[in-house]
């Protein structure tokens, strides 16, 4: 863009920001959550059904861009963790898909895996937690879309999340930078607990 001869540039965070060489005059202008793509169009049974899940099931899903940098296989390595009433769901797509895909079915191979779709109320609505354990993040859509629709979250403070909760408080469950998959099941069932009911309401408003 600057061979381009442009003059300003904008990022989606601060950590965006960052990826600007020095010098460059860079505005932060956070992404926005389009209303009617996190509502509910399908009924929650009827997608469950869809992706063979019981009705005990407890679904824990990633929805966004299959990329390794995003660490999905970290979600599928913690539901393994938690037990036989646990699901892992991943929703999404990308260059990296195959990649990811044999990384998280390597880990739990009962992991659900479904392509990308563009009414996500319809992926959200038939979760129960929505987990996010990325290594980089600019501002991630999912996760915003997840608190849109007062879904539990799980995060690592990358991107936005840290900025967003400097000024909001407390928006999701905080995993560390580089979480282990046991830190990644323990964060899920504190997002599951009444008590984390607070935050979520917080989040969505």
């Amino acid at each position: 863009a600057a061979a381009l001869g442009a003059k300003e540039f904008v990022a989606v965070s601060e950590a965006a920001a960052g990826s600007f060489p020095p010098g460059r005059p860079v505005t932060v202008l956070h992404n926005g959550v389009d209303e009617k793509r996190v509502l509910a169009m399908r009924s929650r049974d009827e997608v469950r059904q869809e992706w063979g899940l019981a009705p005990h099931h407890v679904a824990v899903g990633f929805v966004g861009r299959f990329a390794p940098e995003k660490r999905p296989h970290l979600i599928a390595q913690a539901v393994a963790r938690l037990g036989s009433s646990y699901r892992a769901v991943f929703v999404g797509g990308g260059p990296a898909a195959k990649e990811v895909t044999d990384k998280i079915l390597s880990a739990s191979p009962d992991s659900i895996v479904r392509p990308p779709i563009v009414q996500i109320g319809d992926v959200l609505n038939a979760l129960e937690c929505f987990v996010l354990p990325s290594l980089v993040e600019g501002f991630s859509l999912g996760l915003a879309e997840a608190w849109l629709a007062g879904f539990p979250t799980v995060a690592t403070s990358v991107g936005a999340v840290g900025e967003l909760e400097a000024v909001h408080g407390r928006l999701t469950i905080p995993l560390r930078c580089e979480p282990s998959a046991d830190e990644v099941a323990a964060a899920t069932q504190a997002a599951l607990s009444r008590d984390n009911a607070v935050i979520v309401a917080h989040a969505r408003s």
